[in-house]
């Protein structure tokens, strides 16, 4: 179906605003990710002398410290030259480079320094103590104009997703308002680490490649090939997306042939579905196979190795230091343990923390009949996509993803699932303008659980961004006394993360935190006091880089822009309710513009 862009544009812009806005809203000021940060300085060794990964002293009897699985042990290995190397993809840090380069020249010109220029054999020769990870302005201007950019771009192909799965505008709107405010888009908002870049490639794909389906241009599918082969090298794993991407176009292609009447011949259309189906293939091959030589080429300028996995070379040395490790490691936990885990774990259920699964699981086997063909295909694709990450994941030694809000491997899959459920909801259950609850009981009693979940599901989310995302595991640690403060080696699948965030913004809001005994006491005052405090840039490190008087204007300034948030939230569910667009008039006004 042909979209009237000049429209949608004028639809989608309010949306993109409210993102804008909220992403600056809710930053911290910083990459609030010690995994970005490490990304941050493979960003800064691709265009200064800056070695990947910057060396810590590790104690004499290390073998002996299970404490000592940290730093730079946990991320990176010795690799070319006896050069340590992170143990992860470069896309992430490709992304970062202009705006890296920006704000290190933007600093350098503000408050000239000395420059420090060293050969490569200067570098080996001398101890890394002088280097050091990018001052925290450069941090933060990287934090501002990346992030917020990668979320806006989300959501403008989220809308556009929605769309053209023959939702209406007004569903699509707020189906894409609902990614930001109703799902864990929200918390990786603020919370730097690849999911949200992640996120935009993998609806970027499936987007253009619904868009080669409908219109037959073959430049919408090199973009959507292009967008899944980057995310090859923002993770190797997630070649699961692009297949999940590839099942959804080929299986669309063939319902699609299957019902539209190419040719009155079915030999001719037989032949021609072939020969796209062929053409498909080759360009498929050509792209993706050119990002998969590019990550090899990579691994090959790190390990000198062109075939292996930077995880076969990080368990082998990881396992030289510490033998005491599970053989298995690190595929160390029991399969059902973390397969179950992803489901019904309290601290990384995918229920918990995105709970519009359950509402477009309900919807879309309550009107499967209903749905069609293309949002079949999609929905069958998302949960191969969620199950075969699940599947990946359930024996990786910290399948919950450590630290991470909710579980960060399943973030997409989840996510994509839980946008549909507004528009579905719209679609089947209500009517826009919304109208008042009405009907059967059965009837009252669905309409009034779908709007409760969604109310529990955006306080979760908003509750996400109050505190820094570790508070919760070190108040665990504290209760069990757990002097092991970074042991990484296995995850807390007891913990009740939600409920505890729940306690948490309650002692912020009533000042009860020391009187609760909520405050970690495994870290320094300083420390703890950071980890309570608002994690929203004015609060939260401002301080750090302005003087009093300035941080009150910035403060005052993040009210101000609230204000304006709430306005624009406001006029769009005004203007949305009472200016409804469907389908036939959209296909009506392509037809007359024609």
């Amino acid at each position: 179906m042909a979209i009237n862009q000049q429209q949608h544009w004028k639809s989608v812009t309010y949306p993109a605003l409210i993102t804008a806005i909220t992403t600056i809203l809710i930053s911290t000021g910083s990459l609030n990710s010690i995994d970005t940060l490490h990304r941050l300085q493979v960003t800064r060794s691709l265009w200064t002398d800056a070695p990947q990964v910057i060396e810590e002293v590790l104690p004499d009897d290390v073998a002996n410290k299970s404490t000592a699985f940290s730093g730079v042990v946990t991320y990176s290995v010795i690799g070319r030259d006896q050069k340590r190397y992170v143990t992860w993809g470069i896309g992430q840090s490709l992304v970062m480079l202009p705006t890296d380069i920006m704000a290190q020249t933007l600093i350098n010109a503000i408050s000239p320094e000395q420059p420090v220029s060293k050969t490569s054999s200067e570098v080996s020769a001398q101890s890394q103590s002088q280097y050091s990870h990018p001052q925290p302005k450069v941090v933060g201007i990287v934090s501002y104009l990346t992030f917020p950019l990668i979320n806006v771009l989300a959501i403008i192909a989220s809308f556009y997703l929605l769309k053209n799965l023959e939702f209406t505008t007004s569903q699509s709107i707020y189906g894409a308002l609902s990614l930001l405010f109703c799902t864990t888009f929200l918390h990786y908002s603020q919370t730097h680490q690849e999911n949200s870049l992640d996120f935009l490639l993998t609806t970027s794909g499936y987007l253009f490649h619904l868009l080669w389906l409908t219109t037959n241009s073959y430049k919408f599918l090199c973009l959507g090939m292009l967008s899944l082969g980057f995310n090859l090298l923002v993770r190797l794993t997630l070649a699961i997306n692009l297949i999940s991407v590839n099942i959804f176009t080929i299986s669309s292609l063939y319902l699609q042939t299957k019902i539209q009447t190419y040719s009155k011949n079915a030999g001719d259309r037989h032949r021609s579905r072939q020969k796209t189906i062929f053409k498909y293939l080759a360009i498929a091959a050509i792209v993706y196979g050119s990002f998969l030589g590019m990550d090899r080429f990579y691994h090959w300028l790190r390990f000198d190795n062109f075939t292996g996995t930077y995880t076969g070379i990080w368990t082998e040395q990881v396992k030289a230091i510490f033998p005491e490790l599970p053989k298995s490691f690190p595929f160390s936990t029991p399969f059902m343990d973390g397969f179950l885990g992803f489901f019904f774990s309290p601290n990384r259920s995918i229920f918990l923390f995105n709970p519009l699964i359950l509402v477009t699981l309900y919807i879309s086997i309550k009107h499967w009949q209903e749905l069609s063909y293309k949002l079949r295909t999609f929905l069958l694709s998302l949960v191969f996509l969620l199950f075969a990450t699940i599947i990946t994941y359930s024996t990786w030694f910290l399948w919950g993803g450590a630290g991470a809000w909710g579980n960060r491997y399943t973030t997409t899959a989840s996510q994509l699932i839980s946008f549909l459920a507004i528009p579905l909801a719209l679609k089947f259950i209500f009517k826009i303008p919304l109208a008042p609850i009405h009907g059967s009981l059965f009837k009252k009693l669905e309409k009034l659980g779908l709007i409760l979940i969604t109310i529990v599901s955006s306080i979760i989310q908003i509750s996400s961004i109050i505190f820094d995302p570790n508070l919760e595991l070190l108040q665990f640690k504290s209760l069990q006394n757990d002097a092991l403060l970074f042991n990484v080696i296995q995850d807390q699948p007891l913990m009740f993360t939600v409920g505890q965030r729940l306690i948490n913004v309650m002692a912020l809001l009533t000042n009860n935190f020391d009187n609760w005994g909520l405050r970690p006491n495994l870290v320094s005052l300083e420390q703890s006091q950071k980890l309570i405090t608002l994690a929203f840039f004015p609060w939260l490190n401002a301080s750090r880089i302005f003087s009093t008087n300035i941080v009150v204007i910035i403060q005052i300034c993040w009210f101000i822009l609230l204000l304006i948030l709430l306005y624009l939230l406001f006029k769009l569910i005004t203007n949305t309710n009472h200016n409804e667009i469907d389908i036939n008039s959209d296909i009506n006004s392509d037809r007359q513009s024609n």
